[in-house]
């Protein structure tokens, strides 16, 4: 009986349209519509240029080789580049609790995506694998500041 509702439950999620989660309330992104171009832009055409994607995406990865040290209680706030100074005061206000094990693991990154949100800002995903069960997102916006590309947020993991 019980494996008949396992199976049922299983069947009903795979028929099930697709719920999207969008950003915590309060984040910067929240209340944004994911996916939807910006009014006036024409379907397929790009926010960013290839070079600009690029340039957002090596700023993330950056970031990720201070920030995931950080994370995982053996690296220092003043050692994460590229995050703007908002963020930065963020990550020392909430300092991660990590236990023992955690502080173990060694945390790298799998995969890291970037898509163009609106002209200046990026939207980047790392996939981070650290040894555990499974890989997890982070979501980082990266914004173009006075020229230069900065991590203004993370979120996940």
């Amino acid at each position: 009986m019980l494996a008949g509702l396992v199976v049922l439950g299983a069947i009903g999620s795979a028929l099930a349209p697709p719920s999207e989660t969008g950003p915590r309330h309060g984040s910067p992104t929240a209340g944004r519509t994911r996916g939807a171009p910006p009014v006036g832009a024409k379907v397929g055409e790009s926010l960013l240029s290839a070079a600009q994607l690029d340039s957002a995406r090596t700023a993330a990865g950056r970031f990720l080789a201070g920030y995931l040290p950080f994370a995982y209680g053996r690296g220092s706030a003043s050692a994460i580049q590229l995050a703007t100074q908002g963020l930065r005061r963020k990550l020392l206000r909430k300092r991660a609790q990590v236990t023992p094990v955690e502080r173990r693991r060694h945390p790298r990154v799998v995969s890291l995506q970037a898509a163009g949100q609106a002209p200046g800002e990026v939207l980047a995903t790392a996939m981070v694998g650290d040894g555990g069960i499974t890989a997890y997102a982070l979501r980082l916006t990266v914004e173009e500041i006075r020229g230069s590309w900065l991590v203004s947020d993370v979120d996940g993991g």
